[in-house]
């Protein structure tokens, strides 16, 4: 039979979220623009409609083609493809050794890392991405 702790240790870790790491990146700005996103509450339409904003009436993106979610963001929005060619050319680098090319399109490893990637990779994606929201102006 456990102790007490360790069942209250147990159910603890059930019920409080994992700590989502930054990888020791110390711009405040940049850290901020992250944590919108991986919590939804930040300027993309989808976001925003979903909270029931008035100056946003749709989710679709200013480009029109489809809805304005994190994934279309990142990934396929044609107003940010400059941007966008930076970030996905630095994340093959880091990603092609180690055999993980198909994370490539995983929104999560460029708002969290990968669990297989070093630490300092990780950071120095995450800063990468940072450094895009930044270029983009979107988040201003």
């Amino acid at each position: 039979m456990p102790s007490f702790t360790v069942l209250k240790a147990h159910l603890s870790n059930l019920f409080r979220p994992k700590c989502k790491s930054i990888f020791g990146i110390h711009d405040r700005s940049g850290i901020r623009l992250i944590y919108q996103l991986r919590v939804g509450l930040s300027p993309l339409r989808s976001h925003k409609l979903r909270h029931s904003f008035e100056d946003t009436p749709t989710d679709i993106c200013l480009c029109g083609i489809e809805t304005e979610d994190i994934k279309h963001f990142l990934f396929s929005c044609p107003l940010y493809a400059r941007q966008r060619a930076k970030l996905a050319a630095y994340t093959i680098t880091v990603l092609t050794p180690m055999g993980l090319n198909h994370f490539a399109n995983s929104e999560s490893l460029y708002l969290y890392g990968h669990v297989r990637l070093p630490d300092a990779e990780n950071k120095n994606i995450i800063s990468e991405t940072i450094t895009y929201l930044k270029e983009t102006k979107h988040f201003l």
